[in-house]
């Protein structure tokens, strides 16, 4: 939520609060408890949205840059065993398929990596015994397709949580207007008759109905909120 959303929602919170601890002196009004109940389900629904749009990517993103560097390590490591051996060698074709640099191994987009870690593990892998010789482990060489897989796997989880942030800060804003449409046009005009029958209660009423404009670094007061018309 922004600040703005912020400030209404304690606004609903404070008002289904009022109708709750004066349950009894609305009772008598079965659409009036009716939209008390009503009130709450649509405040229990904001909180619930609220939590699925403050899920972050944070942590999935940490995770998969730091499979990253891990692939980017070994592949650079291999792909200079695979240089060493085909010089040791005069193996041409080897020479040619492994050339590239490290920088341009840390530049690569992830898919390409993940293509071109696949290209060095297809080399590197019948070379096995002979790239141990170059400080190379067999661990290593699967560690290619294993992490290869693991950094791809997260930038679709990666997407999935951005888009139910995307649709909940959406939903959010619908289920707040929708509440507010239900405060504005069904509660409000029920509690009007209060002001006769009870104004201690409607007086209540109406500053629990008034939004509070704060902010994120000063709480006015009281005699600064604006009442909702």
């Amino acid at each position: 939520m922004n600040r703005a959303e912020i400030n209404h929602y304690e606004m609903m919170k404070s008002v289904e609060k009022f109708f709750t601890e004066n349950a009894a002196l609305i009772a008598n009004q079965p659409k009036l408890v009716e939209a008390h109940t009503k009130l709450r389900t649509m405040c229990d629904e904001i909180y619930t949205i609220n939590t699925q749009q403050n899920v972050t990517t944070k942590g999935i993103t940490a995770q998969k840059t730091e499979n990253r560097i891990e692939l980017v390590s070994v592949v650079i490591k291999v792909n200079d065993a695979l240089k060493a051996h085909a010089a040791a060698t005069s193996d041409v074709k080897l020479k040619a398929e492994a050339n590239i640099s490290a920088s341009e191994i840390n530049r690569l987009r992830d898919n390409d990596l993940a293509i071109r870690s696949q290209a060095i593990y297809t080399l590197a892998k019948p070379l096995a015994t002979e790239l141990a010789k170059w400080g190379v482990t067999e661990s290593e060489i699967d560690a290619l397709e294993i992490n290869k897989v693991t950094v791809m796997q997260k930038t679709p989880a990666i997407r999935n949580v951005r888009a139910v942030t995307v649709q909940a800060t959406a939903n959010l804003k619908d289920k707040l207007s929708a509440t507010s449409v239900h405060l504005k046009e069904t509660i409000d005009p029920m509690m009007l008759p209060f002001k006769t029958i009870n104004p201690t209660l409607y007086g209540e009423y109406r500053i629990a109905r008034a939004i509070i404009h704060r902010t994120a670094t000063q709480i006015q007061s009281p005699e600064q909120s604006k009442p909702v018309q």
